[in-house]
């Protein structure tokens, strides 16, 4: 193993995954620091900030597009940012090691690393003319009940591990199986492939391919704790967090939700409209008085002093020009 000091890396990492505590399995083709030499695999110290090479992950013909270590126990799928992965690892210092078998592909070549430093290859009943690997993922198999030997489920690697327990590899891309042709997906059972899909674009399977897989599983809550010592907990669909909600797909109103919010609605329209309409009133009415008018201030004594014939005979006197 070659260390090489404070990462500075220029190129393609294509994959990462944390595999033990503080450390950090990179992929793609790259190079780290002023050496000029391809890397392939390389582990990332996040505590002394540095990349080291490795012996035991050596002999890829290229660059690596991801990885995966098998797990004979679990099928879990294994990438980026995952909260199984990661957060695991993190806290607890992971449970895998370089020596176990990890499963390496590249644009052209799938194999697996057994722990030896040599790496296998499984794609030698692949037509090695226009085949390109887009991505795999290892998914449970259940054997068939009436199989009675191992070797019909597993490929030895040695005598005392196996590859693949009631899993296969799925792989996609674009390639050729003999005796099927072009094919888009196939999976691996540890003995041979085995055609899954076949796709064409605009009637043709020359430029078809399949670029990744959703696999359709229930989604797991998360609930993570890194104060006070707590392990980060992934939690099962059967356990989640208070207060979550697992119902699936849009909600919407049923017909008695919907009549009885009309109904308040227009309640609630009536009772604002009588509001101002009550406020106008008692604006407007506050200065109208209702009643009889009272008698205007010195009319009365007015008409006693100069009583109104009077005041009549003064006028007509001063048109005829008397005054």
């Amino acid at each position: 193993m070659r260390s090489y000091g404070p990462a500075k890396l220029t190129g393609d990492v294509n994959f990462i995954q944390y595999f033990a505590k503080y450390q950090v399995l990179i992929a793609g083709d790259f190079k780290v620091g002023d050496n000029d030499t391809d890397v392939y695999f390389g582990v990332y110290s996040t505590l002394s900030r540095a990349i080291n090479s490795t012996d035991v992950l050596s002999g890829v013909p290229g660059a690596v597009k991801k990885f995966q270590f098998v797990n004979n126990n679990s099928s879990a799928e294994n990438s980026n940012a995952t909260s199984t992965s990661l957060t695991s690892s993190i806290a607890s210092g992971g449970d895998r090691t370089l020596n176990d078998t990890i499963i390496a592909m590249g644009d052209d070549f799938i194999g697996y690393f057994n722990g030896t430093g040599k790496f296998i290859r499984l794609d030698s009943d692949i037509d090695s003319t226009d085949k390109k690997f887009t991505s795999f993922s290892l998914i449970d198999s259940t054997p068939s009940s009436g199989s009675s030997s191992s070797s019909n489920t597993k490929r030895d690697l040695n005598s005392a591990t196996s590859l693949l327990t009631n899993q296969v590899i799925l792989l996609a891309g674009s390639f050729n199986l003999p005796s099927y042709g072009a094919v888009t997906s196939a999976t691996y059972d540890g003995t041979k492939w085995t055609p899954l899909t076949i796709t064409s674009q605009d009637g043709s399977t020359d430029n078809s391919e399949i670029n990744s897989f959703l696999p359709m599983s229930s989604s797991s809550s998360f609930n993570a704790s890194f104060s006070g010592g707590n392990s980060p907990r992934p939690l099962s669909p059967g356990n989640p967090t208070p207060g979550s909600n697992n119902t699936e797909g849009p909600q919407y109103f049923t017909n008695g939700q919907v009549v009885g919010l009309s109904l308040l609605m227009a309640i609630a329209t009536t009772l604002v409209l009588a509001a101002l309409c009550a406020a106008v009133w008692w604006i407007s009415d506050r200065h109208t008085t209702i009643g009889p008018l009272a008698s205007r201030v010195g009319e009365e004594k007015m008409m006693s002093v100069i009583p109104p014939e009077k005041l009549i005979n003064q006028m007509d006197l001063a048109k005829q020009g008397g005054y």
